[in-house]
């Protein structure tokens, strides 16, 4: 297995919480849970393969609402879908006790602190988001929703990861199919369309140049095919 010589990779809550409770990503595969299989992985070798594993800390709470969930919300369409019975005692509180020492002095995972530049940038992709109208029913009764300010933000995150680190070395993974569209849209949006949605303008004044390249990218861990995950991660998680 190769990896580039150092890998910055920001996780999203969906991918966090597959890793915790599989069944909160039901996509499987020759049995196994995808998602989970699949991050699991790569937590086993991050340190050694020099990857550095963010969690921005909104999403820390994040996961541990949705072990809440897991164990409490029987009513929940998502816990009788995913995990009818749900989580017993037990299982809760090895779980959060688990979580809870990863993130501890950063064990396994790395706090990525919420500032107020993160804030300014979710200019850079909500007018994205808003405008392109991605995953469209084929019906007009099924509403099309855009993201969460929460899914903005870690994108924003994103932003500035890649102007702290090379852009090769940053890379946003998600189970979340209108974060990893809108990542991908926004970078092949021609100039005139950036203008046109007041991306230039944000860029400025956040000290950029507006260049497709200021976005991260990101990879679709519960959909990526082998190539794509070699070509982002330089990694086969299969």
């Amino acid at each position: 297995m190769t990896v580039r010589s150092r890998l910055f990779v920001l996780l999203d809550a969906n991918v966090l919480s597959a890793y915790l409770v599989p069944q909160s990503h039901s996509r499987k595969r020759n049995g196994k849970y995808l998602l989970h299989s699949r991050i699991e992985k790569l937590v086993r070798f991050a340190k050694r393969n020099n990857i550095f594993l963010y969690i921005p800390n909104f999403v820390i709470a994040e996961v541990f609402g949705t072990l809440a969930k897991y164990r409490y919300g029987r009513w929940n369409k998502h816990v009788k879908r995913n995990l009818p019975k749900c989580l017993v005692d037990r299982e809760y509180w090895k779980l959060r006790d688990k979580f809870s020492k990863q993130i501890h002095n950063a064990r396994i995972f790395y706090h990525y602190e919420l500032s107020r530049y993160h804030v300014l940038s979710c200019d850079l992709i909500s007018p994205i988001d808003h405008y392109y109208q991605f995953n469209r029913a084929r019906t007009k009764q099924v509403f099309v929703s855009p993201m969460r300010t929460f899914d903005h933000l870690i994108l924003a995150m994103g932003i500035h990861l890649v102007r702290i680190h090379e852009r090769d070395s940053v890379v946003i993974l998600t189970g979340d199919n209108r974060i990893a569209d809108i990542a991908r849209r926004s970078q092949t949006i021609p100039a005139a369309s950036a203008k046109k949605l007041g991306l230039t303008v944000t860029a400025r004044w956040l000290g950029l140049t507006w260049t497709p390249d200021i976005y991260p990218k990101v990879l679709n861990l519960g959909k990526s095919k082998k190539t794509e995950m070699l070509n982002t991660l330089g990694m086969d998680l299969d």
